[in-house]
């Protein structure tokens, strides 16, 4: 049973876009339009894609780069809450903490496809 639950894991964390294909069609299955179909996909695997970025360049590079990731994503949420106060004169955290999440999967998931092409010419 362990061994299982170790594949499944380590299947996630190595190919992180077939977990959102998968995601993404389970969603679309279930009733839900496209486009809310591939935001919560984006939503459900933007920690899978950290954690995969985070364990390619340890790997390849031995950079332990976890502090960086969340010195990111807190410089971020504090650029997203200036704009989003300067634009609309309010903060409104759940629509910062949304915004600021799927920044993050966008930047992880350029990252995963650079990381690891980068990691495999480099090894």
């Amino acid at each position: 049973m362990t061994d299982i639950a170790a594949a499944i894991i380590a299947t996630t964390v190595t190919i992180p876009p077939l977990v959102l294909i998968i995601i993404f069609m389970v969603f679309k299955k279930s009733g839900k339009s496209s486009s809310k179909a591939v935001r919560m996909a984006a939503d459900l695997t933007m920690p899978v894609f950290m954690i995969s970025v985070y364990f390619i360049v340890n790997e390849v590079w031995g950079i332990n780069t976890g502090w960086y990731m969340i010195l990111g994503f807190i410089i971020t949420a504090a650029v997203i809450t200036t704009l989003h106060w300067k634009i609309r004169g309010d903060t409104a955290i759940t629509i910062i903490l949304k915004q600021s999440w799927r920044f993050h999967f966008l930047v992880y998931f350029i990252l995963y496809f650079i990381v690891t092409i980068t990691g495999l010419i480099y090894i």
